[in-house]
């Protein structure tokens, strides 16, 4: 089971023991705060390191693209459009990568207010309440890759890069 499924469902055994034990709910709740903290804070580590990479990444593949679209209906026989054309695919298939996984990141940050908000957190004591409603607003910021804070990394600037070929 990847490792976001299983925080996710972490998540959700620590909700549903809400209603049966509320000492033993706010416990489980303050572990998934400072594994959410530690997450975040991951997270901002690999968006300082690859949000330069990114960029230059995703301009260049934009740059190769075109060049390879130019380079298969501008060349002469079967055989030249087939090379190009293959390798306008791989530079598709890694311009995809990059905002597909970006897109999955964003995705799941937004999933764990959503889950806090599903859960009968409203029928909890006064401090569990206050825990939950801190989590939601913490969750509610989204978590993106982006490329220089020009380019987000999500499905958007995939089908952006596509429409610049």
């Amino acid at each position: 089971m990847p490792r976001e499924r299983k925080s996710r469902v972490e998540f959700h055994i620590a909700l549903r023991r809400s209603e049966d034990d509320e000492e033993k709910a706010i416990d489980e709740m303050k572990k998934l705060v400072k594994m959410h903290d530690n997450l975040l804070e991951v997270s901002g580590k690999i968006e300082e390191v690859f949000t330069g990479i990114l960029f230059i990444d995703l301009f260049g593949i934009i740059g190769m693209m075109c060049s390879l679209a130019f380079l298969a209906f501008a060349g002469i026989g079967w055989l030249f459009f087939t090379k190009y054309f293959m390798m306008f695919l791989a530079a598709s298939w890694n311009a995809f990568n990059h905002c597909y996984y970006g897109n999955r990141l964003s995705d799941a940050s937004v999933e764990v207010a959503d889950d806090v908000y599903g859960s009968s957190w409203f029928n909890g004591k006064l401090k569990y309440r206050k825990l939950t409603v801190f989590v939601m607003l913490r969750a509610q910021n989204k978590v993106q890759l982006t490329g220089l804070s020009f380019l987000n990394a999500n499905l958007e600037t995939f089908h952006w890069v596509k429409k610049q070929n």
